[in-house]
């Protein structure tokens, strides 16, 4: 019975998070359509994260329901997310984190959390978007509910780590490393969970 729960969870974790990838995919894709090439986007200052939404993502989006703090987005925490090797991860249910509006966070009409990073101090990694399958709850973990994504001129919403080897997102999606590469490995392995996937 537990490895039929097991296998439900997995199915349905990987059909949330194709549905996922789906709606940003078109959302972004719709406004490449109406905007031209995302590098002309002004994505990089801090303190146009919340224009920089309502320009390019919010028309496109299906009722978008925006918040501004963790508590306001249903977390009990500032970091509530953990590393698929269980660890606590750092990254910050916060508009503001280290700089003025330099993330937006938002559910979808299904209840997924997203927020898009404009700022980190990262560079390309200002293109990231974080998605939380089942918001709030948990495990809120990389690899299982919780997933990477980047934003990349002239090939759209990509996996993170959809650029690195297969060595490099295996070791980082797995049960000793960080896990932001999961969806990388998923959508490479056809989206399907092989048996080392750490879920």
């Amino acid at each position: 019975m537990p490895g039929v729960i097991g296998n439900y969870k997995k199915q349905q974790s990987l059909q949330q998070l194709k549905k996922a990838y789906s709606v940003l995919s078109q959302a972004f894709n719709h406004a490449v359509s109406e905007y031209g090439d995302s590098t002309e986007w002004d994505t990089v200052t801090p303190d146009i994260a919340f224009s920089y939404f309502d320009t390019y993502w919010k028309p496109y989006l299906q009722a978008p329901v925006r918040c501004y703090y963790y508590d306001e987005c249903g977390y009990d925490r500032l970091t509530p997310f953990f590393k698929s090797n269980r660890r606590m991860d750092d990254y910050q249910i916060n508009p503001n984190a280290g700089t003025a509006n330099s993330r937006v966070m938002l559910h979808l009409n299904d209840g997924t959390f997203v927020m898009i990073i404009t700022s980190s101090g990262y560079g390309q990694d200002d293109r990231r978007i974080l998605v939380d399958l089942n918001g709030s709850k948990f495990p809120n973990r990389f690899g299982n509910d919780v997933f990477f994504f980047l934003r990349v001129s002239g090939k759209g919403i990509v996996p993170y780590g959809y650029d690195k080897s297969t060595d490099v997102i295996n070791k980082d999606c797995s049960k000793t490393g960080n896990g932001y590469m999961c969806a990388a490995r998923l959508m490479q392995a056809g989206w399907n969970m092989d048996l080392d996937y750490p879920f």
